[in-house]
């Protein structure tokens, strides 16, 4: 009895432990995960790599450092995002797939990795050149390499009928916070809150009737 009792307690540990594994992300793994910042607005991508969730950038196209700093849209206020920095948007980028840093179109990974961003945290101005369709991805970053008062951008472009993709993190030239472009953003970013899978909650679920079991039968 007292060695089945203490296989029992054993077995609803490893249980236990496993659903736990599973409700962290792998090492070296990263994905993309598109989420709600309203119900059904799909205005979050979650890096589940480093545990940040970014902000749609077009979310806030066309306004500055400054205004955004001051709350438009609540977004810095009530919603906790603050401004991504520099090295944050970078390991974003690679997380994505992005391989070259030089600002030059180049297909494979690059292009993937581009039209991946774009798609989840949307385009901030389009353009069409020689037949070809170009969609940018543009927004404020902190960076410690620009003097006070200044900001710099970061950049994304993806090319979708020859297969190519670039990026700059920063793009070059910084201009005062109170600049605002119709075709920039902000790179926002807040902590997100761990959301356990479904096969995981299921596996707490089972440990925990297991402990209530063991517990009654050890009683009864």
């Amino acid at each position: 009895m007292i060695s089945s009792y203490k296989s029992g307690r054993f077995l609803l540990f490893a249980v236990l432990v496993l659903a736990f594994s599973l409700s962290r992300p792998i090492a070296g793994h990263a994905t993309l995960i598109v989420q709600d910042l309203f119900s059904g607005d799909s205005a979050i991508t979650r890096d589940d790599a480093t545990g940040l969730d970014w902000l749609d950038v077009f979310k806030t196209q066309g306004q500055s450092y400054n205004s955004v700093a001051a709350g438009y849209g609540n977004y810095t206020t009530t919603h906790g995002f603050r401004f991504a920095t520099e090295s944050e948007v970078r390991t974003l980028y690679t997380n994505a797939g992005i391989v070259d840093f030089s600002g030059l179109l180049v297909s494979g990974p690059n292009f993937l990795a581009a039209n991946t961003l774009v798609n989840n945290l949307g385009y901030t101005s389009r353009s069409s050149s020689l037949g070809l369709l170009f969609k940018n991805q543009m927004g404020w970053i902190d960076s410690p390499s620009v003097p006070a008062g200044q900001v710099v951008a970061a950049r994304v472009t993806v090319s979708l009928y020859n297969g190519q993709g670039g990026a700059e993190v920063p793009n070059p030239g910084a201009v005062a916070k109170s600049f605002a472009s119709a075709s920039i953003g902000s790179y926002l970013v807040r902590p997100s809150v761990p959301v356990p899978e479904p096969a995981s909650l299921a596996l707490f679920g089972i440990g925990l009737a297991g402990i209530g079991f063991m517990k009654r039968r050890r009683n009864g």
